[in-house]
């Protein structure tokens, strides 16, 4: 120890230099390093790693909560389908259903059509276009003439017909077919058509239609021999002869030759 200037006493420069002991220092120093690890490992470590515990399960239990309302919606959706599913069997049904009704007419109809002859109600409508050949719209000119039934047809002269249809040559409307075809069931008296002049039918000449072999006829032309020898002037006269028919008459005769 000595005095200084100031008069305080301090320790002398070389027991101030043995405090700085290496070995001490060193020791002093391992010491502490392992005082201030024992202090954390016990006060601060442990608060730190139950924190980071306490918030990695708070994650895991949204994570659960996630799940099981992920797992209620599947639920859900699978209910759903269940239902869909249900229905959807029930339109396939209804469906075998509807194929089944439809196939119905389709049968009625080809059952229906075996049939010949209509059956003809007195009084009554009918549907003049089941006939062969009759047109919706000589239907409507038969209609527009009070002539709506097959009565009323077969109780219609032919020629009456034909006016009201506006039948022209070209036409080949089969009056006759009509008529027979319903006169053997009309209920109503049906008025008397009078008898042919003659039975022979030119319409089995290759180019002679039943409207044409009426007219000839109705000439006076009443055999294929009489045919075969009639002027060519007259034949065309009688059929009435259109600046757009295509008549034939040298074949007409020579068909005609052959049948006499």
């Amino acid at each position: 120890m000595y005095t200084g200037q100031s008069g305080v006493k301090v320790a002398s420069p070389s027991k101030i230099l043995n405090m700085f002991d290496p070995a001490g220092l060193l020791i002093g120093s391992i010491v502490g390093f392992g005082v201030f690890w024992l202090v954390d490992a016990t006060m601060f470590r442990r608060p730190v790693s139950g924190a980071v515990d306490e918030s990695r399960i708070k994650e895991l239990e949204a994570d659960v909560a996630r799940l099981r309302e992920n797992l209620g919606q599947v639920k859900e959706l699978d209910a759903r389908l269940n239902t869909l599913d249900g229905k959807l069997g029930g339109l396939s049904s209804l469906e075998a259903r509807i194929t089944a009704l439809e196939s119905r007419p389709v049968a009625v109809a080809s059952v229906a059509s075996v049939v010949e002859t209509p059956e003809v109600h007195e009084g009554k409508a009918d549907d003049l276009t089941s006939l062969p050949g009759l047109t919706p719209a000589h239907a409507e000119l038969l209609s527009s003439a009070g002539i709506t039934s097959f009565a009323e047809l077969a109780a219609t002269p032919r020629d009456r017909i034909l006016e009201i249809c506006n039948a022209q040559p070209w036409d080949n409307l089969d009056v006759d077919a009509w008529i027979s075809h319903v006169g053997g069931s009309v209920v109503a008296p049906v008025t008397p058509v009078a008898e042919s002049i003659s039975d022979v039918d030119f319409s089995v000449i290759e180019g002679i239609n039943a409207e044409q072999s009426r007219m000839l006829v109705e000439s006076g032309i009443t055999s294929f021999s009489a045919l075969a020898s009639a002027d060519e002037s007259t034949i065309r006269a009688a059929v009435k002869e259109q600046p757009w028919d295509v008549l034939n008459i040298y074949t007409w005769q020579i068909e005609a030759k052959a049948k006499s």
